[in-house]
């Protein structure tokens, strides 16, 4: 990039529940690069049930480093294991 800065990336999160919860069993915020993109994150009833993927997506930077940082956390109340099934970083800058 010719103005020195980083390049920008989408980042794709994928999420699948494996054990049949109910709608708002487990919830969890996601954070990409310090930008909260999801705020009591409910797999189950985002992709309509269990085993079923559903997608988040932004764009970011990465830090001085090169990084680009995910981070989960649970949401009041709510029990498991956040469980990401994949993610795809594309340039797209």
């Amino acid at each position: 990039i010719g103005d020195g800065e980083a390049p920008v990336y989408r980042v794709r999160l994928l999420f699948a529940e494996p054990e049949p919860l109910a709608n708002g069993d487990h919830r969890f915020h996601v954070t990409v690069q310090g930008n909260r993109i999801a705020e009591d994150f409910d797999v189950t009833a985002a992709a309509a049930g269990e085993r079923r993927v559903v997608a988040l997506e932004t764009e970011a930077r990465p830090d001085p480093d090169g990084w680009l940082s995910i981070t989960f956390e649970p949401a009041d109340s709510t029990t498991g294991t956040t469980l990401l099934s994949g993610v795809v970083v594309d340039l797209i800058e």
